[in-house]
């Protein structure tokens, strides 16, 4: 076996092995089938294999539904710990942002216990609005607080640009300054990729919960698709994470 096969095949276990690797790849499953049923209606797919499909979107979202149960506790025990970010707005986007998936998933498991038939709640059409509202107002909080940190990280990065050009017009004088100088700029320049692909991560998914609520009116396709690209947004950033 080559090395460059175990190491794909050691990286794949350890992606599959963490909880939100595989909720990646079911989060995949659902919403690509979302929008494969929306193309399919429109392009000659048997009923046979609609049915097919709307069972794949079904078992890959009660899947989810299960595995993401009781991680409420975690979103709400972040919100805690964020009360010590000592900058206002980051501290209040990032409070209500925990505060609010952690309420989204009390809201999340209502809907598994009585999908499950645990418990029957007869009014489930609002317990599932609920939950979409604070889905929703959790990425409003998470999209408030990345712009204010790109903001905040652009007006670093411009002063620390400032400042390389002024060490280099030194030339050997300060070599090793320029050094640190160059350092800082790639660590913000990276800190800032990384922040403009959470928003625009956020930006597609908040297409998912403001289109349930109707805020917006979108094609069930659209949504599959936003929701597919999201999955595999979020699929690579763990896979980036496991491999390190």
């Amino acid at each position: 076996m080559s090395s460059a096969l175990v190491r794909s095949t050691d990286l794949t276990v350890k992606y599959l092995s963490t909880a939100v690797g595989r909720d990646r790849i079911n989060r995949f499953l659902q919403y690509f089938s979302r929008f494969l049923i929306w193309y399919g209606q429109r392009n000659g797919f048997t009923k046979e294999n609609i049915a097919r499909i709307t069972a794949l979107m079904a078992a890959a979202g009660q899947t989810r539904k299960m595995m993401r149960a009781g991680r409420q506790i975690e979103f709400f025990r972040n919100a805690q710990k964020s009360l010590t970010i000592k900058d206002e707005i980051i501290r209040a986007t990032t409070v209500g942002k925990n505060v609010s998936m952690g309420l989204w998933l009390t809201f999340d498991l209502l809907q598994l216990i009585h999908s499950i038939g645990l418990y029957k709640f007869e009014s489930i059409k609002d317990i599932q609005a609920r939950g979409n509202r604070f889905w929703f107002i959790a990425l409003l909080a998470s999209l408030i607080g990345g712009a204010y940190k790109i903001n905040a990280v652009n007006i670093r990065l411009t002063q620390e640009k400032k400042l390389q050009k002024s060490v280099a017009a030194q030339g050997a004088v300060k070599s090793e300054e320029l050094a640190n100088v160059k350092k800082s700029v790639a660590q913000l320049e990276s800190e800032k990729g990384a922040l403009v692909y959470a928003a625009v991560q956020d930006s597609l998914d908040i297409l998912i919960p403001a289109s349930s609520l109707e805020y917006i009116k979108l094609e069930s396709g659209i949504v599959g698709l936003a929701g597919s690209v999201t999955s595999l947004m979020g699929g690579y950033t763990q896979l980036k994470a496991v491999s390190k």
